[in-house]
């Protein structure tokens, strides 16, 4: 008896299907139910084709995911395929998905006397934590979308008095949510801020009574 494969809970398939992949090609849509990120697309054709049809796959009408792409060689039913989409690169970034999006598969190329069929499927890695700042993707959605309107109008900022300058605060905190400052550059400015105070008694005094 084969050994199944093991499948994580944060590994999810949704399927969709196309009533024709060949002469009239029809192409087929799924809508994410939580956010992640594409990382296997297969279909399978359902009767005979000749040539190869080559299937895109999209988020929102967007540009194709170029390895997420399939290719249905020619032959009867049955025939399957697979792709695996790359982790690193353009398209890491571009297979994320959000909770609503549609992803699309769009067939070309492929020939046939008949309609013929093809079941399409991706599987979506949830990633609550995938971003380096521990943000969800929702939520980095959303704060960037925020510092966008807050920058629109921040040279504005000035006409507005303090509820300016709390918009000009706010729009720097949620900068240094999204890109948070490294280790190694908070401590080169501590060095530099030291180094300037150097020789001044009062620091000098508070900076002796910790030892």
């Amino acid at each position: 008896m084969a050994v199944p494969t093991p499948r994580t809970l944060k590994d999810y398939f949704l399927s969709c299907f196309s009533p024709s992949i060949a002469t009239s090609p029809v192409a087929t849509q799924v809508v994410v139910p939580f956010s992640g990120r594409i990382v296997k697309t297969y279909g399978v054709s359902l009767g005979t084709t000749t040539g190869t049809t080559a299937v895109a796959v999209a988020i929102n009408g967007g540009s194709a995911i170029s390895s997420a792409a399939l290719s249905i060689g020619a032959g009867g039913a049955g025939v399957e395929v697979e792709a695996t989409v790359n982790a690193t690169g353009t398209d890491a970034t571009a297979s994320q998905v959000y909770d609503g999006d549609v992803i699309s598969f769009t067939p070309s190329g492929g020939t046939g006397s008949n309609r013929r069929h093809v079941h399409s499927r991706y599987s979506a890695r949830s990633f609550l934590m995938a971003n380096g700042n521990g943000l969800t993707p929702k939520e980095q959605k959303a704060l960037s979308h925020t510092l966008s309107k807050l920058e629109a109008v921040g040279s504005k900022a000035f006409l507005l008095g303090r509820e300016g300058r709390e918009m000009l605060l706010l729009a720097d905190k949620i900068r240094s949510r999204l890109v948070p400052a490294t280790p190694e550059s908070l401590l080169a400015d501590a060095d530099r801020l030291f180094g300037m105070w150097e020789g001044v008694p009062a620091i000098e005094t508070a900076l002796a009574s910790m030892h």
